[in-house]
């Protein structure tokens, strides 16, 4: 899970203690919510909630780290107040490994050969920096992104949802009767599941280095004649859906 995405949901936390709210108010309007989106069985924002949840736990409990009961003052001496900034940034930086070691627990399903580090965060571009944004729904309504069915994602071992790019989908899983009739047969699912195994497998080796790690897979090419598996590289990479939640994307590796 991106750094970014728990920075957006403490900014929102804190514009809510700004207005006056307790953590325990917060808490219970994340609850509401998600409660609602569970009725209403719109499973991606209930678990973009639950995940809003886990940070915001993360951050009540996180005792303050602002200055001394005492107070400083301006005219204290400047290594004083530098030191003071270290303080206050060692903090926050407690807070957000904290935040990072609660939402990489909900990555992936439990495995004793998965790293303790596996598919880590590395910081994103500022928020403010952000001038466009293109979101995850609008990929999945435009066709740019096809959803994974989350009984198969979980019976693979994921537990966050999954996507595929139109190009990987096209490329590693789409396949017909037709399809098996000029080359080999196969089915939809069973390249799918190659696919999604296979990232996993990549997840297990890839020890934490950064969000995204390379998937080397072996697939017959949807080309009307070839009949051996031929090999693909693809990326599968984890970061913030629309709601802040940690979602997986499965892409070619010049996509992004």
């Amino acid at each position: 899970m991106p750094a970014l995405a728990a920075e957006l949901v403490g900014k929102t936390v804190r514009v809510k203690l700004a207005q006056g709210y307790s953590h325990g108010q917060i808490r219970e309007e994340f609850e509401h919510a998600r409660a609602e989106a569970e009725t209403s069985g719109d499973a991606g924002r209930a678990r973009g909630l639950e995940t809003m949840l886990a940070v915001h736990a993360v951050m009540a409990a996180e005792p303050p780290t602002g200055p001394s009961p005492s107070g400083s003052s301006p005219d204290e001496p400047q290594e004083h107040r530098h030191g003071s900034h270290r303080t206050s940034r060692a903090g926050s930086d407690r807070v957000l490994s904290r935040i990072d070691a609660v939402l990489h627990d909900g990555a992936v399903s439990g495995d004793p050969d998965v790293s303790g580090d596996a598919m880590r965060s590395v910081p994103l571009a500022d928020p403010a920096d952000i001038i466009h944004a293109y979101t995850r729904a609008q990929a999945l309504a435009d066709g740019v992104l096809t959803a994974v069915d989350a009984e198969l994602a979980r019976e693979a071992g994921f537990v966050v949802p999954v996507a595929l790019t139109s190009a990987v989908w096209e490329g590693c899983v789409a396949w017909n009767d037709g399809d098996s009739e000029r080359q080999v047969p196969q089915d939809e699912r069973g390249r799918l599941w190659d696919v999604l195994t296979m990232a996993r497998a990549a997840i297990r080796r890839g020890g934490g280095d950064g969000d995204r790690v390379t998937v080397d897979l072996r697939r017959v090419p949807r080309d009307g004649r070839t009949r051996q598996a031929r090999p693909v590289q693809l990326v599968c990479a984890i970061g913030p859906g629309d709601q802040g939640e940690p979602v997986i994307t499965i892409m070619e590796p010049h996509e992004d």
